[in-house]
């Protein structure tokens, strides 16, 4: 982490304001995984926060794992849902990444699809099928400890929370059934993971 750290911006850290929303200026080099449109999507978000497109994975300050399709259940050692669908394509892409990142100490950024994936490379597991995710909802931010209204969900799987991480968003109260595989599930209330940190690896989801 620290030989790679090295080589990141050292400018200061002032807030800008796009419309009702807030950007860093982060002035980072980002290398986004994904489809062409996903690339574009996140590009529009990290050039507000005055970063750079990175060429390749080894000249990133970031590497962003983007969404898509669901996590291979095999790789967290259960059997697939009816309702799961992957591509082991990109699982296997995605791990070669990801073990570049944690071999060159690059922090990763995991969004959807990306913090599902890279939750379950840190040893964790998911439900592999939720309801009450599809349409705007209210997080807790955990570390700020205030309410972030309309946040935008569009996912069925979801991070269940473990004692390695750092829980930094949740919500309750959305989900009402959450299943484990074909035959578990979980029902009533729960405690939604939104966000978390894993600090060794750097990695956000």
């Amino acid at each position: 982490m620290a030989a790679h750290a090295a080589t990141t911006k050292t400018r200061p850290l002032n807030i800008m304001k796009a419309g009702k929303h807030k950007f860093p200026e982060l002035w980072l080099d980002v290398y986004v995984t994904g489809t062409p449109f996903e690339q574009q999507q996140f590009a529009e978000l990290f050039v507000r926060g005055r970063c750079r497109k990175a060429k390749t994975p080894e000249e990133a300050d970031l590497v962003v794992f983007a969404g898509g399709d669901d996590v291979d259940p095999a790789l967290y050692g259960e059997k697939a849902h009816y309702t799961t669908h992957f591509l082991r394509e990109r699982d296997e892409a995605d791990k070669l990444l990801y073990d570049l990142c944690l071999s060159q100490g690059i922090p990763m950024l995991g969004i959807c699809r990306g913090a599902q994936f890279l939750h379950v490379m840190q040893g964790g597991k998911l439900y592999q099928d939720v309801d009450g995710h599809t349409g705007d909802h209210n997080m807790y931010d955990v570390i700020e400890k205030r309410v972030l209204p309309r946040i935008s969900s569009v996912h069925h799987q979801m991070v269940i929370l473990n004692d390695r991480m750092i829980l930094v968003g949740a919500c309750s109260g959305k989900s009402k059934v959450r299943h484990l595989n074909p035959t578990l599930r979980d029902e009533g209330s729960n405690r939604d993971v939104e966000a978390y940190i894993y600090r060794e690896p750097c990695i956000i989801g």
